[in-house]
């Protein structure tokens, strides 16, 4: 089946790593580090998102996959106004 897509990438800043590692392998929610044992932030940031939109051969857009890091990430249906799904 003749089909076509296309990708774009964009940013959506949610939050940020708040819990801090220390060198004795202990960390705190908010913790300080102005300390001499002060290692890192838990955790990265990645607030990108990849997307890609599908269509069909009449360039109808007939899906979109979202890639990004998310612990609430869940499958939604197309919204109405995107027309019905065949």
């Amino acid at each position: 089946m003749e089909a076509l897509y296309t990708n774009e990438f964009g940013r959506a800043a949610v939050g940020m790593c708040r819990r801090v590692s220390y060198d004795d392998g202990s960390g705190q929610m908010w913790g300080d580090v102005n300390t001499a044992n002060f290692v890192s932030l838990e955790g990265g940031n990645d607030s990108g998102i990849e997307l890609l939109y599908f269509f069909d051969k009449n360039k109808k857009l007939t899906g979109i996959h979202i890639l990004t890091f998310s612990v609430w990430r869940r499958r939604r249906p197309m919204p109405k106004r995107f027309g019905e799904m065949g």
